[in-house]
């Protein structure tokens, strides 16, 4: 091990091993050296490396004592702002599970001996996750498109009552003036406007996205004139807003129409199974509450609640209501 060497390890294991409440001591750290190498270096080395770490501007505590102790506090992002990018990661519906757990690794090594804390904060949540595998490719993709003010074409798929992924637009790629990302209702959404429609505005789930998009040669157009992101943004999304009850089995007989809508709630793996030529039944796990039965009501008919009776009591004397209200 070469003096660069030796450096770079004694800076690992003041991360790895030490924070506000944890120290390591000069008999520790050279025993994790000889680990690395037969050649045990001296206290006076060890001392010697650490300030050169402090000179190059490495926040490290010196404790005087025999022998003495070190501890690195120069940390970026504290333990409550980890927790937090913790918790955003694993809730993140558009994140696949794998990319979930690799993204919270990353985020845990930041922590230093508080890792392990870190790492039991927040379990895998049971949540639906659709993710698709090339979301960063695709996301990274957009980001170059907008900064470089280029033209992209994409693909763009939805779910049939198969759980198949079907192309829309005939098959045909979109060319689109990506305006910008945002982040919303636990969904990346890629908005902009349509080439050979300049005025028209679209929105577009990026995990929809099943290819990686191609950057054109072609300059974005303008923005339309009367384009209003905050008033777009405010106006294109809808989500359905959960309960805090415990959920239930419930059976719906859907159109097929609504196969896209029913994944999106509950995900690939809800139970659906063919009824007859235009119908689906699916078994979905919910709570039984009014937000719910406004959700299947957002479909217009084309989703009826088949089991258990009591929401399908419940959801008619809902409707009722809502009649007899607007008269």
């Amino acid at each position: 091990m070469n003096n660069r060497e030796r450096i770079i390890r004694i800076a690992e294991l003041l991360k790895e091993k030490t924070d506000e409440n944890h120290t390591i001591s000069s008999s520790e750290i050279l025993c994790a050296l000889q680990a690395h190498d037969e050649r045990k270096p001296d206290r006076g080395t060890v001392a010697d490396d650490i300030k050169t770490l402090i000179a190059c501007g490495m926040d490290i505590e010196i404790i005087r004592s025999t022998p003495n102790r070190y501890r690195y506090i120069g940390r970026d992002f504290d333990l409550a702002e980890l927790k937090l990018l913790v918790d955003a990661v694993r809730s993140s519906r558009f994140i696949t599970k794998s990319k979930s757990e690799e993204l919270c690794r990353k985020i845990s090594r930041l922590a230093g001996p508080a890792a392990e804390t870190l790492s039991r904060h927040v379990e895998v949540e049971n949540r639906t996750r659709n993710g698709n595998k090339k979301l960063f490719l695709v996301i990274d993709v957009i980001h170059q498109a907008i900064e470089k003010n280029k033209q992209i074409s994409f693909l763009y798929f939805k779910y049939n009552e198969n759980k198949e992924q079907v192309l829309i637009h005939n098959g045909k790629p979109y060319l689109f003036n990506p305006f910008f990302l945002v982040w919303t209702g636990e969904y990346y959404y890629m908005v902009g406007s349509y080439v050979n429609h300049p005025e028209g505005i679209g929105a577009y789930r990026v995990d929809r996205i099943p290819k990686v998009p191609v950057i054109l040669e072609a300059k974005q157009l303008p923005k339309p004139a009367s384009f209003d992101p905050n008033r777009y943004l405010n106006g294109i999304i809808h989500m359905f807003g959960g309960a805090d009850l415990k959920p239930e089995e419930i059976q719906l007989l859907c159109d097929n129409s609504t196969a896209n809508g029913i994944i999106d709630r509950f995900g690939l793996d809800t139970p659906m199974k063919i009824y007859d030529t235009e119908h689906f039944i699916a078994t979905v796990s919910a709570a039984p509450t009014s937000v719910f039965y406004g959700w299947v009501f957002g479909f217009g008919g084309k989703v009826k609640i088949l089991e258990p009776e009591i929401a399908v009591r419940e959801y008619r004397e809902m409707v009722k209501r809502v009649e007899e209200d607007s008269l």
